[in-house]
């Protein structure tokens, strides 16, 4: 086996070196290699924590089918996140959620008919 001159091992230190600034500065900048593919990775904006702001018809819509639901003994917790209405609240069986969530769900809404048009 032939041994590394000194200037060949100066060389391959250099490169590492040189790689791993790169790869720091890369990754720094934003950008990440996932499954084959390299794509940029935003870090601006609003944080995923934040919630999304619902409008005003989605806010009527919501709070109808909470109202139709605690009609039927669904009720849920008041918490300051809202009401997951995509699971049952605690104490409510499974059956009973979804017997209310399908009676609730199938009301037409005030102002609405029943029927659909193509």
């Amino acid at each position: 086996m032939e041994s590394i001159t000194t200037s060949q091992r100066g060389l391959m230190v250099l490169g590492v070196v040189l790689f791993l600034i790169g790869a720091g500065a890369g990754f720094g900048v934003g950008f990440g290699v996932y499954h084959d593919q390299t794509k940029t990775v935003t870090r601006a904006g609003t944080p995923t924590s934040a919630r999304r702001t619902l409008t005003p018809a989605q806010t009527q819509s919501r709070n109808q089918l909470l109202s139709c639901m605690a009609d039927h003994g669904v009720k849920w917790p008041s918490v300051p996140a809202g009401p997951q209405i995509g699971k049952p609240p605690p104490g409510v069986s499974q059956a009973k959620y979804n017997a209310a969530f399908g009676a609730c769900f199938r009301t037409p809404k005030a102002g609405t008919s029943a029927t659909t048009s193509p």
